[in-house]
């Protein structure tokens, strides 16, 4: 009997332990025209990011009138359905749109937490940019 309840014990803490792994939220980086997958509660997703529309961000340095923003789009795939999510580094920081910093959809929420490598003197290459993401299941 009391082997029967350790075990039934074991297993709710196991299968609780599961379930909160499934929603971590850890950051994890995802360079242009590349995808990662995230493993959530409602199925795998793959986070793509599809391109880089802005990057006004003040260069390191410098002192300008307003941060900048970078803003991205990305793709969220879950199965064969594709959505588009665009998301800002900064909302409203001098790109003239505004997009959000998160955003929720598929059961996920996704934040842009930053996007890599910040501007210095001169802008980074197109190829060696990467969103700095948090993901969670919703």
């Amino acid at each position: 009997m009391k082997r029967t309840i350790y075990v039934c014990i074991v297993s709710l803490i196991l299968s609780w332990a599961c379930r909160k792994s499934d929603q971590a939220n850890d950051n994890f980086a995802v360079p242009v025209n590349q995808c990662k997958s995230f493993r959530a509660v409602s199925g795998t997703h793959e986070i793509c990011l599809d391109s880089v529309l802005l990057d006004n961000r003040c260069a390191a340095g410098a002192a300008c009138l307003v941060p900048g923003e970078a803003i991205c789009r990305f793709l969220v795939k879950k199965g064969s359905n594709t959505q588009t999510v665009i998301l800002s580094t900064n909302p409203g920081g001098g790109g003239g749109m505004v997009y959000p910093r998160e955003n929720s959809l598929s059961g996920i929420r996704i934040r842009l937490n930053n996007l890599e490598p910040y501007p210095g003197a001169r802008n980074p290459p197109y190829t060696e940019y990467k969103a700095v993401l948090s993901v969670a299941s919703l």
